[in-house]
Parts: C-alpha cells; structure tokens; sequence
C-alpha cells in the first residue's frame, strides 16, 4: 500500500512539479522517498478518519491492515463501483481545485478491477449434498490469504462456485476452494483471470509448486498486496542445530518482465504459504 502511494505522488511530481499546497512535505522528493515517513502519514491521515469510522482497522502487532469484514461482504459489485466512481471524482475535482490536471492513467493503477462473476457458475445456497461434491467455496485472493492471518480455513466463503465438468479432480474435500488469480506475473501458465483450484493442504515439498503466498511487505507487482501466486524455490544449507536452514526463498513469476521475490531467511518468520494450486478451471474464455 505504501508503495502504491509513493507511486502516485511521485508520478504527479514528476509531471507537475508539485503535489499539493505549497510548503507541503509531498512537493518534496526526497520526503516521497522515504517510505517509513510516508506510511506514518499514510496511517495518520487519511487512514485514521476511516478507522474511526470503523471502516478500516489497523493491527499494529502484525503490522496488518483490513476492511471491516462485514461491511466488504455486504458491498454488491454496483455498490463498490459506485463507491470507485464517488473516489475518483472527489480525487479529480480536489486537484482540479490546486490546478493540477490529473488523466486517467495518473490514478488507475490504483483502482481495482471488479471481478466479473459468470453468474451460472456461482450460487449463495447450495445444497448440502453439493458441498464439496459439485461446487466449492469461493475466495477473493486477499481473503483466502490475508483475511483470516493464522485463523485457519474461512469458516463462510463469500459465495460457492459450481465445479462439476471442470476440473480433472474427482474426490473433492474441504481444503479445497477457487479463486479468480488476476495479474499477468504467471502467464502463460495461469493466464490473467483465470479461475483456479488451490488447496488449503501445504504438507510435503514445495520446491517447484506453484502457491500463495503472504508476507506483509511482498507488494505484489499486480496487485500491491502483501500476497502473491508465484513459483516456491528454496535454497537450502545445512545447520548443525535443525539439520538445515533455508539461505533464502525465491518466488518465481512464469512472466520474465516480472522481477522474483527473495525472501532472505531473517524475514522467513513473517512469511507463509496459504495455499497450494492444483489447477485451472475450464472455464469458457479460460
């Protein structure tokens, strides 16, 4: 989130030569490249007035940041638009105030895609007999791996997704779910909206699967978020202590214009595998 933030201003910077009111801290460069100072001001303001509203929440001992679980849940898709459209427009008339013409591209790669959802393939009440029998929960990526942190499998996934005729599995079980991966980082091999099957099962090797994966400072180069789908690599050594320890973890994209992610091993207790993908859906346009 940081990063997405410095982006922004730092683009309009670059562009304008300024960023907002004079003697503002953000018309300054080198305070836009200070990412600790600017996630302090990113907490304080504008984070704060939406945390006391209860919108947000902010677990400082994790270092974690969340909307109210309840609220996203009830937002419809038109209502999260409408919500897109009210912030893009209150965004556009505040520059338009300081004389800075903001277009389009200065600001969508902030913005979220809204998942287009066929509908046939979903449902809110499926039958006890289909339940892991044709059609298995559905999670947004953020949910299934920052959502619930170290809570274990959701409890209630946001809707259910009809799976009969288009996954080779035949036995299906509870660790399962589907996601929607967007991003172009694992292309070809899970191309940019595909919908996927992961397991919530991670035992065995990892070396060589592809996984989601969640640390807190990853920053997806999709998506910005603290996780990711990529590749696991690791690179082992021994230890006279554990047998073994990890000189780093590499997250490997299948996209070569997208850089790994290294996780060196003094970060290795803030990182996680979520889960395991086993495969795409045969859905039409996948």
């Amino acid at each position: 989130m940081v990063e997405l933030y410095q982006r922004f201003y730092q683009k309009i910077l670059t562009k304008h030569g300024k960023n907002e009111r004079q003697n503002c801290p953000y018309n300054r460069q080198e305070y836009l490249d200070d990412s600790k100072t600017v996630q302090v001001n990113l907490l304080a303001n504008p984070f704060e007035k939406f945390e006391r509203k209860r919108f947000f929440y902010h677990c400082k001992d994790l270092n974690y940041l969340a909307l109210d679980p309840v609220l996203i849940n009830t937002l419809t898709n038109e209502q999260h638009k409408k919500i897109i459209d009210q912030m893009v427009q209150d965004l556009q008339d505040y520059y338009n105030k300081l004389e800075i013409p903001l277009s389009e591209a200065d600001y969508s790669f902030l913005l979220p895609e809204l998942e287009h959802k066929p509908e046939a393939l979903f449902t809110d009440t499926p039958t006890e007999e289909q339940k892991y029998s044709t059609a298995l929960p559905f999670y947004p990526l953020s949910i299934a791996a920052g959502g619930f942190m170290d809570s274990g499998v959701p409890d209630e996934p946001e809707s259910w997704f009809m799976v009969e005729g288009l996954i080779t599995k035949r036995t299906l079980s509870p660790s399962l779910f589907v996601a929607q991966v967007t991003g172009k980082s694992m292309e070809p091999t899970i191309p940019d909206g595909s919908y996927c099957l992961f397991t919530f099962e991670t035992g065995g090797t990892r070396n060589g699967r592809i996984v989601l994966a969640q640390k807190s400072d990853i920053a997806d180069q999709d998506t910005g978020a603290g996780y990711t789908v990529k590749t696991y690599h690791s690179i082992k050594s021994a230890d006279p202590d554990t047998g073994w320890q990890h000189e780093s973890i590499l997250l490997k994209p299948a996209n070569p214009a997208y850089h790994e992610i290294v996780i060196p091993p003094i970060e290795a207790d803030d990182f996680k595998i979520v889960a395991f993908f086993v495969e795409i859906l045969a859905v039409d346009g996948n």
